[in-house]
């Protein structure tokens, strides 16, 4: 128990003489003592082995333990790394998939913005020729309006010079 091999060996002696008196003569209260140290030192001896031997599978079930511990963070990790990886492609796909879209539908406003384009300039150009058309028109009603004035007054001339004069 105390590592110390000179004492250890005079203690299992001294011991060893004590006992094998025992039961032929009285023992001193000394001799007791000495007992009672071996016996004490027999139950630290047991008590350490006992102890490292409990330490020692304290010792294997906590690495044990860690080992599993560290294949289930392992195993979590691998996991999450997936899964990380899956969101990711999903997203990326996602993302392309809305680019084609944002593409197409900026092809089909940059269409539709083309068409209207088209459209208001035919419906300027009917507007421009609707514009002539009443010129032309205005200028016929004018021509007209004056030949019937012309036709009025000398309709009037004659039939005045004709009741008149006679």
């Amino acid at each position: 128990m105390f590592n110390n091999q000179p004492f250890d060996s005079w203690l299992n002696k001294k011991s060893d003489d004590i006992l094998s008196k025992v039961d032929r003569e009285m023992i001193t209260t000394e001799e007791m003592i000495i007992l009672v140290l071996k016996a004490q030192t027999n139950h630290f001896y047991h008590t350490d082995i006992d102890l490292k031997k409990g330490l020692s599978d304290v010792d294997h079930k906590i690495e044990s333990t860690s080992a599993n511990l560290e294949e289930k963070i392992k195993n979590i990790d691998r996991k999450l790394d997936i899964s990380i990886a899956h969101i990711d492609h999903k997203l990326d796909t996602s993302i392309a998939h809305f680019e084609e879209k944002f593409i197409f539908l900026d092809k089909k406003i940059d269409q539709l913005d083309y068409k209207t384009e088209k459209r208001f300039e035919r419906v300027e150009n009917q507007i421009d020729s609707l514009k002539s058309d009443l010129k032309r028109l205005d200028i016929k009603i004018d021509n007209r309006f004056m030949w019937m004035i012309g036709i009025t007054i000398a309709m009037s001339g004659g039939i005045y010079l004709k009741l008149f004069l006679g």
